[in-house]
């Protein structure tokens, strides 16, 4: 349909991945409760440009939060209805957010800053080297 180009929302777009990952690794760990922190824990990746690598360990901080609010956590039996919709997913967002922000964000950033410059200064003058970067960001 578009041929070789990318269709023009495409470089947008791919801005949300952080998101996204966070979304899928959160919620994969805390079940429902996780979603809601791992989007909002991505989405502060994203604004601090920790980019993808931020978006990951935003999810499993996000998920991991939200998992031990769910087991460590008692209230009355009145309230317990609100815990998977509205206890876990406040306080898990909120703790994760400032974790993300305050202490893991910049890390983080100048970790992805300084590894996006060093792949757009190699070029291609070592193909090798530029795989094999590329390959260990795909599978670690």
């Amino acid at each position: 349909m578009y041929g070789r180009r990318w269709p023009p929302w495409a470089p947008r777009r791919l801005g949300c991945w952080p998101v996204v990952i966070a979304v899928g690794i959160s919620g994969s760990i805390a079940g429902k409760p996780g979603i809601a922190p791992g989007f909002v824990v991505g989405l502060a990746a994203n604004t601090i440009s920790a980019g993808f690598i931020g978006g990951m360990i935003g999810g499993y901080i996000a998920g991991y939060i939200a998992l031990a609010i769910i087991k460590n956590v008692k209230v009355p039996d009145w309230a317990r209805g609100l815990m998977p919709t509205l206890i876990v997913p406040f306080f898990a967002s909120i703790i994760s957010c400032l974790i993300m922000v305050y202490i893991i964000g910049t890390p983080i950033g100048i970790f992805t800053e300084a590894l996006t410059s060093f792949l757009r200064s190699m070029g291609t003058s070592s193909n090798l080297v530029l795989g094999a970067v590329i390959g260990a960001l795909c599978i670690g």
